[in-house]
């Protein structure tokens, strides 16, 4: 006897975890942020460990009135890409993400 496709049961399936501990919980994906200006001006987030930064630095640009193309973050003196991670990057809960103006140039052209 077959069943039509109106009468499988479209029940979600259940992740088994069976080679470690129980997955992290809720609390444990994400972490706080803080997000810091050169004139000491301070925002904190609460951001999902494996989300990218992209949406964070678009954000605090946003909120801050910052074009996100002058500006450049930058955690433990590395600069940060959009496209990283918090776990990427081994950030923790409370660290402290800097925003500097972004300064390109060379050196002197002295002749």
């Amino acid at each position: 006897m077959s069943q039509s496709s109106e009468e499988v049961d479209k029940k979600p399936l259940k992740a088994i975890n069976t080679d470690g501990p129980p997955s992290e919980s809720k609390e444990d994906k994400s972490l706080t942020l803080k997000v810091k200006d050169q004139n000491g001006v301070e925002l904190t987030f609460r951001y999902k460990k494996t989300a990218t930064l992209h949406k964070l630095f678009d954000y605090y640009c946003e909120q801050m009135n910052f074009s996100a193309a002058l500006v450049r973050f930058i955690y433990d003196g590395v600069h940060i890409l959009a496209k990283q991670t918090p776990e990427e990057l081994n950030l923790q809960d409370g660290d402290v993400i800097e925003v500097f103006a972004r300064q390109d140039g060379g050196g002197c052209h002295c002749y």
